[in-house]
């Protein structure tokens, strides 16, 4: 209507748009606009009547469809005709393997060959209620996914309280065709039609048994010396007409090879392509928990979205030879339809320490075969031992020393000295640097501060 008040203006005498033939269920608001759209749909007869047949037994009717592209169906639409009418439409994909929708045997996405449009997962069922008639279309819960070729099918069910009781309902679109200008009784006519309906489209429950909708069409018109043409079922599925995103997956910190206890970074991105904006994105991956960490809130059309997080090389996975994860991106709201992603890196066990080598010195010992330094050379000779010459004189008590200790002698020997006496011992201690050297020997009692002691043959006190 004019500024969408649902108004518009038309002539007393304009005869083009004396009744509706095309009808759009699928707009939600005017601020709803998709740049493509999917509407399966059969039901093209132009001029028609609609007539509801009630029945006892169970009765409904089935569109089957050949996705013409990949799409997302989001919504059913129904057709009715009694009041107070009780809908219960189911959506399935159906088992019979993906055809090409542009193969002359297919017309119109008709698939000649399915006999029960049951025949397949049943991915949604809405229920609802309808006080009057009219055209009416259900939200389902989720979009599912379609892809090109893939069959599938909107199967209806109607009932309706009558004076006889519950019955089943099922409309019926028909409307006289060009042979009933050849019949008397019919002269006249103003409005004719042509229904147009192939095999493998709609379907018909009657006494437990689906039938295809072209076969009952057949018996209709025996009935009727065949002046009536008859129209698919008012079944439709709206769909959007694109795959909503891509899904890419990369190492961020990559190295040659991994090793056991080393962490690799990965960068997951979820892009938009399609025209509306995405929401709950969940991102799972094989070898890691991600939990919430996984989830993408919303991601604007043409626009992409990115999560990273850390993997932990396992032994498991050097004995491998690499770490193959496979990142999966679903929308929660959406079946059917997802999007994987891999990044594989190289691992290997890691390699046994090296031994440590030995420490070098500064200035390292010169080869046996080569030539020392004389005095070096003396004093690593082995030292013999020799007697000590020191006469065996006995000295006086200590006490009688002025300073309490006995008195410094050197021995000849020094170091050499071999004495085990009980009764003396050479100790080698520093001392003050007289004329004597810089080292004295004392007697004494105690073996403090000993560095290097030997004994001397000699039994008694040096003097």
């Amino acid at each position: 209507g004019i500024d969408g008040s649902g108004y518009f203006y038309l002539s007393y005498y304009d005869m083009s748009i004396d009744r509706v033939t095309t009808y759009n269920f699928y707009a939600q608001s005017l601020d709803d606009e998709r740049e493509e759209l999917y509407v399966n749909q059969y039901d093209f007869l132009s001029f028609y009547d609609v007539q509801t047949h009630l029945s006892s037994d169970e009765a409904s009717t089935a569109n089957v469809f050949t996705a013409q592209g990949d799409q997302l169906v989001r919504t059913l639409s129904v057709e009715t005709e009694e009041p107070n009418t009780h809908v219960v439409l189911s959506l399935y994909r159906l088992n019979e393997p993906p055809t090409d929708p542009s193969s002359e045997a297919q017309p119109d996405g008709a698939a000649p060959d399915v006999t029960d449009p049951t025949a397949g997962e049943l991915l949604e069922t809405v229920v609802a209620d309808y006080p009057y008639g009219g055209y009416h279309r259900l939200q389902l819960a989720k979009s599912h996914y379609m892809a090109k070729g893939q069959r599938f099918s909107v199967v209806c069910t109607m009932t309706t309280e009558t004076a006889e009781g519950l019955q089943y309902a099922m409309p019926v679109r028909s409307c006289y065709n060009a042979h009933s200008q050849e019949v008397s009784d019919y002269e006249g006519l103003s409005k004719i039609g042509k229904g147009v309906v192939n095999k493998g489209e709609s379907f018909v429950l009657s006494e437990g048994t689906w039938k295809d909708w072209t076969s009952v069409i057949t018996d209709l018109q025996a009935q009727l010396d065949g002046i009536r043409d008859y129209d698919n079922f008012a079944l439709k599925a709206f769909s959007d007409a694109n795959i909503p995103f891509t899904l890419t997956k990369e190492v961020v910190n990559p190295k040659e090879v991994y090793y056991p206890g080393d962490e690799v970074h990965y960068r997951v991105t979820v892009r938009n392509e399609g025209a509306a904006e995405l929401s709950d994105v969940v991102i799972t991956d094989s070898m890691v928990g991600l939990g919430e960490s996984g989830r993408i809130e919303s991601v604007p059309a043409g626009e992409q979205r990115s999560i990273e997080y850390v993997y932990k090389v396992t032994d498991e996975d050097a004995a491998r030879g690499s770490v193959a994860n496979v990142a999966t991106a679903t929308l929660e709201n959406v079946e059917g339809i997802s999007a994987t992603a891999d990044a594989n890196v190289p691992c290997a066990a890691r390699p046994a320490p090296a031994r440590s080598q030995p420490r070098q010195h500064r200035h390292p010992r010169p080869h046996h075969n080569q030539p020392q330094h004389p005095q070096r050379a003396a004093r690593s000779q082995p030292r013999a031992s020799r007697p000590c010459p020191t006469p065996a004189t006995r000295l006086s008590p200590p006490s009688h020393s002025p300073s309490g200790r006995l008195p410094l002698v050197r021995c000849p020997l020094r170091g050499d000295c071999v004495n085990n006496s009980r009764t003396g011992m050479h100790t080698r201690q520093r001392g003050p640097r007289d004329s004597r050297g810089p080292f004295s020997w004392v007697i004494s009692r105690s073996r403090r501060r000993t560095q290097r002691s030997r004994a001397c043959p000699n039994s008694l006190w040096h003097s």
